[in-house]
């Protein structure tokens, strides 16, 4: 959230699932974990669960008229994006 106020503009989608705040922030940290490139059991299942919400980000994304994003994060592949007339630009840390 800071580099997206650093930079003046942006927007964070958080989908939540029937998860308590504990497992929220539990999953963020596994998040930054990956970035880090440290690969733990929980890391597996969370690749799934990005799977499964990837489409429901691209919609919201869509919806809110974006369609070039820069993403924050380790570069990695998205696909069906274009589906969504998103295109991935830029990757940042």
């Amino acid at each position: 959230m800071e580099k997206i106020a650093e930079a003046g503009r942006g927007i964070l989608v958080v989908i939540r699932q029937c998860e308590d705040n504990k497992s929220l922030v539990e999953h963020i940290h596994q998040y930054q974990l990956q970035d880090n490139g440290v690969v733990t059991e929980s890391s597996s299942l969370a690749k799934i669960a990005d799977w499964r919400t990837t489409g429901t980000g691209a919609r919201i994304l869509a919806d809110l008229g974006v369609h070039r994003l820069k993403v924050m994060g380790i570069e990695k592949k998205y696909f069906g994006l274009s589906g969504y007339n998103l295109q991935v630009v830029e990757h940042t840390e």
